[in-house]
């Protein structure tokens, strides 16, 4: 379906994008910090070598590999401490942009894509949606039917929307409860990018390890 697609592609592109930014933000500190231990392993052989006189090849070679095996451990947990620090960051990013995007004309074919997907996933067939105050004024009766007639075409079956009566969320997105309240389904932006973490670490390991 075109909104549930074109919604998905959209926070594909955000998540690639943040992680690219990142990751390049990351490698240059990354690189710089590496550089400085470098030098200062450097000076330390060099200390060393300076100090012993009768301090053999074999000997300088040694204390070479300690230190390099020392640096590479540096590294390592510099990249581990890394894809923590991308995936906060990406999320981060990815909901501030998500956000900045309810005022324009675009974002009505977002939600209406957050609301048949999660009409579809809860599979109930009397619900109500509820979402955050600037998305709720995008769902008025015109919306709502629009929303139904997708899931009928998708599904195949009648599922009716109401708006929900409750509290307006506090965070973008929406949840979509059955009628009577027992079950719902948790269609936030910060739940799908939760939802898909798994997706997006592996992403970021990639980029960082090609780095």
């Amino acid at each position: 379906m075109e909104e549930i697609s074109s919604g998905r592609a959209q926070l594909v592109e955000d998540i690639q994008r943040d992680v690219e930014e990142e990751v390049r933000r990351i490698r240059e500190e990354a690189a710089a910090a590496i550089e400085e231990r470098r030098k200062r392993y450097r000076r330390q052989i060099e200390e060393i070598a300076a100090d012993t006189a009768a301090q053999t090849a074999a000997q300088t070679a040694a204390v070479e590999k300690t230190l390099k095996a020392a640096l590479a451990i540096e590294l390592k947990r510099i990249m581990l401490h890394a894809r923590d620090r991308v995936f906060r960051r990406v999320l981060e990013g990815v909901e501030t942009r998500m956000a900045e995007r309810v005022s324009s004309p675009e974002y009505r074919k977002v939600l209406l894509g957050l609301v048949v997907e999660a009409a579809i996933g809860l599979g109930a067939d009397e619900t109500e949606v509820n979402a955050s105050p600037d998305e709720l004024r995008l769902i008025d009766a015109a919306f709502l039917k629009e929303a139904q007639d997708k899931v009928k075409g998708l599904v195949l079956r009648k599922v009716t929307i109401a708006k929900s009566g409750a509290a307006p969320l506090l965070l973008q997105g929406v949840v979509m409860s059955s009628a009577d309240g027992r079950t719902a389904y948790n269609n936030q932006i910060r739940t799908r990018l939760l939802r898909n973490q798994g997706a997006i670490r592996k992403l970021i390991y990639e980029r960082l390890q090609l780095s």
